[in-house]
């Protein structure tokens, strides 16, 4: 994605994606202390999904909603493990917080270079293939994660 910026957009990006990952954990964690942890987990995911949207859009009409997409993802994906290591705390309590938090974390290293390489190399064949997978897989863990709140 980084063909469609101008030296100065991806510049601007590398710089304030991690200061939006880390302003989004302290904010989120506030946000979440408020309504609670699922509702917080369920905003973030909502917020993530928008990110994408906006991301996708931005990335097809090369306009700078790319620039604000980047930013929302940055600021909800950053939380995106201390809330879900908060939840499996909650859930499983301390006792084995730090085997439950190793399982975690594997599973979002796994995801993470899977999915890389999967929307990488869509992204290489075709370019909206490649963000369709972004988003539809985006859709399908809030499903999932929707599915999981009723269970």
């Amino acid at each position: 994605m980084g063909n469609y910026l101008s030296n100065l957009e991806y510049t601007l990006i590398t710089v304030y994606f991690p200061v939006a990952s880390g302003i989004g954990r302290p904010l989120l964690g506030y946000i979440a202390d408020r309504i609670g942890r699922m509702r917080g987990i369920d905003l973030m995911m909502l917020g993530m999904v928008g990110g994408v949207l906006i991301t996708v859009m931005g990335n097809l009409e090369r306009s700078s909603l790319l620039l604000l997409g980047i930013l929302l993802v940055g600021i909800m994906g950053g939380s995106t493990f201390p809330m879900f290591s908060a939840l499996v705390g909650d859930v499983y309590g301390s006792k084995y917080s730090t085997a439950n938090t190793s399982i975690l974390y594997t599973g979002k290293i796994l995801s993470g270079v899977l999915g890389s390489v999967v929307f990488s190399s869509l992204f290489q064949v075709n370019d909206l293939a490649g963000l369709i997978f972004l988003l539809l897989s985006t859709i399908a863990s809030i499903s999932l994660l929707e599915v999981l709140h009723r269970v």
